[in-house]
Parts: structure tokens; C-alpha cells; sequence
């Protein structure tokens, strides 16, 4: 049986390990583009999505 504490930490790490994935996935994406094919409206959304995939990160790996 699942401990209360043992699922919420690893909860947390797969939240990380996907946020972590999901901003590579992004930047993968871009390189693989060449950058040509971002709007500048697009370019604001994702970097706007990468800094708070960034903050969760922070935010959760910081966290007891």
C-alpha cells in the first residue's frame, strides 16, 4: 500500500522529470525549426510557458 508521503514525492518527480521534458521538447523543437517559423506572438507564448515550466521547477525542487 501507497504511504500519503511517499505519493506525494513521487508526484513530485514526475512533475519535474515532465517539466523538465516538456521545456526540452520546446527548445528541441525550435532548433530543429531553425527559429524560422516562430511569430513574434508564438516566440512570447512559449517563452512566457518556459519561464513558468521554469519557476514550477524551482518552485517544487525547492520544496520539503
Amino acid at each position: 500500500m501507497l504511504k500519503p508521503g511517499r505519493t506525494m514525492k513521487t508526484l513530485k518527480y514526475i512533475a519535474l522529470l515532465g517539466n523538465a521534458l516538456y521545456i526540452l521538447w520546446i527548445v528541441y523543437n525550435g532548433i530543429d525549426e531553425g527559429f524560422q517559423a516562430i511569430g513574434s506572438l508564438q516566440a512570447f507564448v512559449l517563452g512566457g510557458l518556459i519561464i513558468l515550466l521554469v519557476i514550477n521547477l524551482v518552485l517544487l525542487s525547492r520544496q520539503k
